[in-house]
């Protein structure tokens, strides 16, 4: 059985647009942990607590039936059974909350055998360490999703088991931007830190306001259990002298190895001039390299050995200095002075025969010359080997970008995005020696963020100013005609695009509040919904706004609001339903319900804006769904990173071939085909005070409280 370490991290459990917690008990009855992470998308609620401390609950007494003899897999599937009643019975009592907002994973872990299953879009990650001390990847997420329809009454439909082996790695997680931390960086902090060193790390990273929590697991490396292995007495030799060593450099009592160092420097190279391979006069150079080389090492060797043995008896004359004063104070008074030690020196050297003073002084000078060309020449070799390490992961790099590229073309974001990842965790691993190695780097760094846009069909843009007023507070746009209108309170300001000014209409007003949704219809008027929630018509033609009459002062919430045909639309999210309104006289009917069948699983509860083509989209923050006559369609949209988690509003109209999602909360503006293929996906930091988006023939207009702004549409220019 082997030693299993966890830990959990939740941050920002305060934030008032999401719920998140966790469990994470040890079991009772032996090595293992029973465990779940729940977050919830939208506004937290009852029903949201009331489900989470259903699954707390059904853990703990989980937990309590576990034991040596229980068959786990028959009781987790017990327990899969038993909560998804729970929660079927929470929902029929409490409001009812869209499905996709619901993230959950719960398992167990019992004798290093490992039972999950979940919802939702979290991240699962199991890492295997392999007999080669690397890392094998999976990702459960996608297995997790149920391939039918999911329901609350099956909630939990898939159960994905496996096994634990030292050095395995499990980690459960609620997804963050890859713009905060990628998924290189991610698996090389599991990989290398603690279990709650990395979660700690991990949330380092992360922007200050995002919502992140946590689980890891990580399996502990066996301990060398047996019987002992044989003693080579040369290897217990080698291993004394090296304990020795070490000893001796952790108490600071190693002497310099200077000796060890000239011949570690000098071996390689006499190994190499040894070698055969050369005639010649090359062969000759060579053989007397080599002896002169020999020649110098041990002469180098010899001195050195010399000097270190003056050098121990001088420490021990010094540790016997105290005794050697108190006994020869009368032989100091004798020694010769300083300026006598050195005449005695000079003419100790004179009187050498010349042969072996200026052999000597030439021995040095040799000496120097080969020392200081050893060490150019190793300095050299290790710089060389340095930058072809370099180059290969640079080639193999720019291999993974080629090859990224390729299955771009062939439409395969899902290969393309394998071998993006397997170059920014090759990048990961460079270094720089050099000015033009960290230009490199930097260089392969945009070449990546670059592809990754690409992937992800990400394109920065640069924002022109039409018109801006610092004073101004706008709270939503409409466009009349071409026209594009903001409107604070009741007050209406006409974006003049010539002057780049906003003006403001002199409008006179009826018994009316404070406008809050606005639609455009076909003429020169537009209906909206003031603070009140009454429906209301402006007239630009003759600048006056009034109320008119209709049913939407008795709906018990309203969304939004759009005309479409001569007939309106409103969504009421609180009454997960589409009112449709016909004209009558000045004002428009009360409304019969227009949505007559949904999918299984689909609620309203949380829905912002609609958009109308023909079709009806409608927008849940996190989701889109289409209705067709009143009746739902399959309607499925390509997987974006960062994925979509609080969009605002929706564009759509039957003259244009794409829809519109305007997200602040990650500064982009997200554009899909109406068969919900991802066609480009616009970020500039301008768009996290983006009110309200417009289309126009090659360009997109953008509404904040103060100003509006334009970028131009790619894939309109194309």
């Amino acid at each position: 059985m082997h030693t299993i370490k966890s830990s959990s991290h939740i941050s920002n459990t305060q934030e008032q647009k999401n719920y998140i917690s966790h469990i994470l008990t040890p079991i009772y009855s032996g090595n293992g942990y029973v465990f779940g992470l729940v977050r919830f998308l939208g506004k937290p609620g009852q029903t949201h607590i009331m489900i989470s401390e259903a699954i707390e609950e059904r853990l703990k007494r989980f937990n309590e039936t576990i034991n040596d003899e229980v068959n786990i897999a028959r009781r987790f599937e017990q327990l899969l059974q038993a909560l998804n009643e729970d929660i079927e019975q929470i929902i029929i009592n409490e409001r009812q909350f869209p499905i996709s907002d619901a993230q959950i994973i719960i398992g167990v872990i019992h004798q290093n055998q490992v039972f999950i299953s979940g919802t939702g879009n979290l991240n699962a990650l199991f890492m295997h360490r392999s007999a080669k001390q690397r890392y094998v990847i999976y990702e459960l997420s996608e297995q997790l999703k149920d391939n039918g329809e999911l329901s609350w009454k099956k909630l939990f439909s898939t159960i994905l088991d496996g096994e634990l082996h030292p050095g395995d790695i499990f980690y459960i997680a609620t997804k963050v931007s890859a713009r905060e931390i990628t998924q290189g960086e991610l698996q090389d902090i599991l990989t290398t830190l603690p279990a709650s060193g990395s979660l700690k790390r991990i949330s380092q990273f992360l922007n200050s306001d995002t919502v992140y929590g946590a689980i890891c697991f990580q399996v502990a490396d066996e301990p060398i259990i047996g019987a002992p292995k044989k003693v080579n007495p040369v290897h217990s030799m080698n291993q004394l002298d090296k304990t020795k060593k070490d000893t001796a450099h952790i108490l600071g009592e190693e002497t310099p190895d200077i000796a060890g160092f000239i011949s570690k420097i000098t071996s390689p190279i006499i190994k190499k001039l040894s070698a055969p391979g050369t005639r010649g006069y090359k062969s000759l150079a060579k053989r007397i390299t080599k002896l002169i080389l020999q020649l110098v090492t041990f002469i180098l060797l010899g001195l050195i050995k010399l000097l270190v043995l003056i050098w121990k008896y001088t420490v021990i004359g010094i540790k016997n200095l105290p005794g050697i004063i108190r006994t020869g104070s009368e032989l100091i008074k004798e020694q010769p002075s300083p300026k006598e030690r050195v005449n005695k020196t000079i003419n100790w050297f004179n009187s050498l025969p010349n042969i072996t003073k200026y052999g000597g002084l030439a021995l040095i000078v040799i000496i120097s010359i080969l020392t200081s060309t050893i060490l150019l020449v190793h300095r050299s070799a290790v710089k060389e080997e340095e930058q072809r390490t370099f180059n290969t992961v640079v080639s193999n790099i720019e291999e993974k970008v080629s090859a990224s590229q390729a299955s771009l073309i062939y439409d395969d974001s899902a290969q393309a995005k394998i071998h993006l990842q397997e170059a920014l965790t090759l990048l990961q691993t460079l270094s720089s020696d050099s000015s033009s190695q960290e230009d490199k780097i930097d260089e392969l760094d945009a070449k990546l963020q670059q592809l990754s846009y690409d992937i992800q069909k990400i394109t920065p843009v640069d924002l022109s100013t039409l018109a801006e007023n610092k004073d101004l507070n706008l709270t939503i746009g409409v466009q009349i005609q071409d026209t594009i209108y903001a409107i604070s309170g009741k007050n209406i300001y006409r974006l003049n695009e010539l002057e780049g000014q906003w003006q403001e209409a002199a409008t006179q007003s009826g018994a009316i509040g404070n406008i809050t949704k606005v639609s455009s219809t076909d003429s020169n008027e537009f209906l909206f919904i003031d603070e009140l929630q009454q429906l209301g018509r402006g007239d630009m033609s003759s600048l006056t706004m009034n109320p008119i009459v209709s049913g939407v002062s008795d709906m018990e919430s309203i969304s939004d609001l759009q005309w479409y045909n001569g007939n309106l639309y409103v969504l009421t999210a609180s009454g997960n339903q589409i009112v449709k309104m016909r004209p009558q006289g000045n004002g428009y009917e009360a409304g019969t319900p227009w949505i007559t069948s949904t999918l299984s699983g689909t609620t309203l509860s949380s829905a912002r804006a609609l958009a109308i083509d023909g079709n009806i989209y409608v927008l849940s923050g996190s989701k889109i769904n289409s209705f067709l006559s009143g009746r739902e369609q399959t309607f499925e949209t390509d997987d974006i990173s960062p994925i979509m988690d609080n969009a605002t509003d929706i564009t759509a109209t039957d003259d244009n071939e794409y829809i519109y999602i305007l997200e602040p909360d990650e500064k982009r503006v997200i554009v899909f085909d109406k068969q919900g293929k991802l066609v480009a996906q616009y970020i500039n930091d301008e768009l996290a005070n983006a009110l309200s988006i417009f289309v126009r023939e090659t360009s997109i207009i953008v509404l904040t409280k103060t100003g509006a702004f334009s970028f131009a549409a790619n894939h309109l220019l194309k």
